[in-house]
């Protein structure tokens, strides 16, 4: 049987929080030490959101990822900020970096 902690990813940084309506929220892209490591980010919002977390880019409605309204997903991420956009209802993202 393999070894189970091989899946896990370590949280890295502060977890963040950002809100989004039809105007796009980005959050803080990760700093110093930590953001060499970061290959993913974990994040949920509280509506249908369109979310992007490579290449610092704001998310639309047709570049973003979409994402179901209080299930958490992981995402692949560079450490630059990510973003999000409502569907039809505004929210909040929140977001922790992994390695």
């Amino acid at each position: 049987m393999a070894n189970r902690t091989d899946v896990m990813r370590t949280p890295v940084g502060a977890p963040g929080k950002i809100s989004y309506t039809g105007t796009a929220g980005t959050g803080t892209a990760a700093t110093g030490d930590i953001k060499p490591g970061i290959t993913a980010v974990l994040v949920w919002c509280t509506s249908i959101a369109y979310v992007t977390t490579l290449g610092g880019l704001t998310a639309t409605t047709s570049n973003g990822t979409p994402l179901v309204a209080n299930g958490p997903s992981i995402l692949p991420s560079d450490g630059t900020a990510p973003s999000a956009i409502q569907d039809t209802t505004a929210g909040t993202m929140y977001y922790r970096y992994l390695v």
